[in-house]
């Protein structure tokens, strides 16, 4: 199985150790392929990728080299410059997206970082959902007013938010196909999710009304 890639916020503190290290190189110095990934603290293969694939990247100057043979030579710093802006412009992107999220959830991710990652944002609503079910059946959320009270709040909010999350959260329609369908999931999670606990609750409520006092 492939290991997970680096959170943004985990390669910039790579990337500002890496800057730190390279003030003690001799200025104007060049690196090489390996040399410049083990300044960095990555695998050449992962360097080599970001020098292909990263936008703008190859033009920055902060290398040479790469095609035709050519072996690839590093200006260290401002590598590692380009790389901390590369990284730092995801990770605001990813904490635009979480808070968006959040503001969809509502409570239920209230606790939230901003850093958080898609599939950890995933693990998280599940696990919020499995304990809401659990107070539910072991009798925690069976008081008539809070019942009653979160049942207003559930189909209210809730309710209103489905209709329009997914428009608000992207209302122009420029977040990646990735990250719209992850979205979509997260929302259709949280209601549905919400549905189930509040029918419990009403359940609940129902039977406990039947009883007599």
């Amino acid at each position: 199985m492939a290991r997970p890639a680096a959170s943004p916020a985990a390669r910039i503190r790579q990337l500002e150790a890496a800057a730190t290290r390279a003030k003690a190189l001799k200025r104007g110095s060049r690196l090489s392929a390996k040399p410049m990934a083990d300044l960095i603290g990555v695998g050449w293969p992962t360097l080599r990728g970001w020098c292909n694939d990263i936008a703008g990247f190859a033009e920055s100057e902060a290398f040479e080299g790469g095609g035709n043979g050519i072996e690839y030579s590093f200006a260290p710093v401002r590598t590692i410059r380009f790389l901390l802006g590369h990284f730092t412009a995801q990770r605001d992107a990813g904490r635009a997206r979480a808070r968006r999220l959040r503001q969809i959830a509502g409570p239920a991710l209230d606790a939230m970082s901003d850093d958080i990652d898609l599939d950890e944002l995933r693990k998280l609503l599940a696990l919020s959902t499995s304990l809401q079910e659990a107070k539910v059946k072991s009798g925690d959320l069976t008081e008539r007013s809070r019942v009653a009270a979160a049942l207003r709040e559930v189909f209210t909010t809730m309710q209103q938010a489905g209709l329009k999350a997914i428009q608000q959260a992207d209302p122009t329609g420029q977040l990646p196909p990735e990250t719209r369908r992850t979205l979509e999931d997260v929302m259709r999670s949280v209601l549905l999710a919400q549905e189930r606990a509040a029918q419990d609750c009403l359940r609940g409520l129902n039977g406990s009304a039947a009883q007599p006092g």
